[in-house]
């Protein structure tokens, strides 16, 4: 009981500063366990994706009313792209064996590297109108192969693709970021079901993370529209920062384990 109490303040703490800064909890989640658990990379990410699911899942259940401005003829290129690109990236999740949690430490500090030059540009950069279905499907592709393999939401990159390559306005581009997430999560996490099971891991655990993210992103999202722009940009800024930090630490101590 003593750690699926440390697992829920963990995890709410993560939600709480994800959501209220508009990079969801996954984002900051599973870096952050890997630091401070002792946990191999592999539960820590079958756990980031089950938090993960359930926050986006009760996202999509709390946001329902946007859902008469959901188009089909996006929503479901994007979501059988993100359903390819979760069994690309549970794929390439297994391929990288021995290596895996100095390529997810990678990957991380390129996202965060890239979403600092987009913050930094975002004055300079036209968004695209590339509307086509094609468009959908490799979008969804590569956010959900990001997604799966790394165990997390992904929901700045993909608000940052979304708005980039198809010219969405913020609000919409969260909506189908909800369904990029629960596609290449569920594809996730349905292959870690049928072909690993739990993975060993008690359910206390999985429940406390799974209410401790809901929990958190539902305060999240309530400070977050409580604070003017220039807060959450700075926000946003600074957790970016410290999962860079945290991810780096993490890199280091790949190389030298």
């Amino acid at each position: 009981m003593i750690e699926a109490l440390i697992f829920f303040i963990i995890t709410l703490l993560s939600s709480i500063a994800g959501s209220t800064s508009g990079l969801g909890g996954g984002f900051v989640l599973r870096p952050v366990l890997e630091l401070v658990s002792d946990m191999d990379v592999v539960h820590i990410s079958f756990l980031s994706s089950v938090t993960v699911f359930c926050v986006a899942l009760t996202a999509l259940l709390r946001q329902r009313k946007l859902m008469k401005d959901f188009k089909f003829n996006v929503g479901v290129p994007i979501a059988i792209g993100s359903v390819i690109g979760g069994l690309i990236g549970s794929w390439l999740f297994d391929l990288a064996g021995e290596t895996l949690a100095s390529a997810q430490s990678t990957m991380m500090i390129a996202s965060i590297v890239l979403l600092l030059a987009l913050l930094v540009l975002e004055s300079k950069i036209s968004p695209l109108a590339l509307n086509k279905g094609p468009t959908y499907v490799l979008l969804g592709i590569g956010l959900g192969i990001f997604a799966a393999f790394l165990g997390i939401g992904g929901g700045p990159l993909n608000l940052a693709a979304l708005t980039l390559f198809l010219s969405m306005d913020i609000k919409t581009a969260a909506l189908y970021s909800i369904f990029i997430i629960l596609f290449a999560q569920g594809t996730n996490l349905l292959r870690w079901v049928f072909f690993s099971g739990l993975l060993g891991v008690p359910p206390v655990i999985l429940v406390a993370m799974s209410l401790a993210g809901v929990t958190g992103a539902v305060i999240g999202s309530w400070l977050y529209k409580k604070a003017d722009n220039k807060k959450i940009k700075i926000l946003y800024a600074g957790i970016m920062l410290f999962v860079l930090a945290v991810s780096i630490a993490n890199l280091v101590r790949a190389a030298f384990a």
